[in-house]
């Protein structure tokens, strides 16, 4: 079934609502997890590192809480589009919106954001002290903590 099929059955008809909003959430899960992934790329946070899949799983999940936001509003109206059209923008600004709060992005220079990974990699990933972090990259514990 469609997505706006879906939505017909989940507006319209209350005894097989529950059943149309869990197939919606599985057929859009990709869609999400796109969304997420392109999210963390665009703030500087897709690496292959731990840290990196629990920021994806932290957008997931913002992403699924706007989804459901956009069903459960009733203002989607199916004759102006598709249902994934209408919900993309909800679903990357509250994932945007949460990596400008959690993430603290900022725009710097490659090399910076080269110690930030590696930074974040040593700490998360292998339990690296920030004093030893700072010794081994050979800067300051102030911009290891920062």
């Amino acid at each position: 079934m469609t997505n706006e099929e879906l939505m017909r059955i989940y507006t319209a008809d209350p005894d097989n609502a529950e059943d149309a909003l869990v197939q919606l959430y599985e057929q859009n899960m990709d869609l999400i997890w796109d969304i997420a992934r392109n999210s963390a790329k665009a703030f500087n946070c897709l690496n292959a590192t731990q840290y990196s899949q629990n920021i994806l799983e932290d957008l997931v999940s913002e992403g699924v809480l706007a989804f459901s936001e956009v069903i459960s509003s009733g203002k989607y109206d199916e004759t102006l589009g598709k249902l994934t059209t209408y919900a993309y923008p909800f679903i990357k600004g509250a994932m945007h919106r949460w990596l400008e709060k959690n993430v603290d992005a900022v725009a710097v220079t490659r090399q910076t954001m080269k110690y930030v990974r590696e930074v974040r990699r040593m700490y998360y990933d292998n339990g690296t002290s920030p004093a030893e972090i700072a010794r081994v990259l050979k800067i300051s514990m102030a911009d290891v903590a920062m």
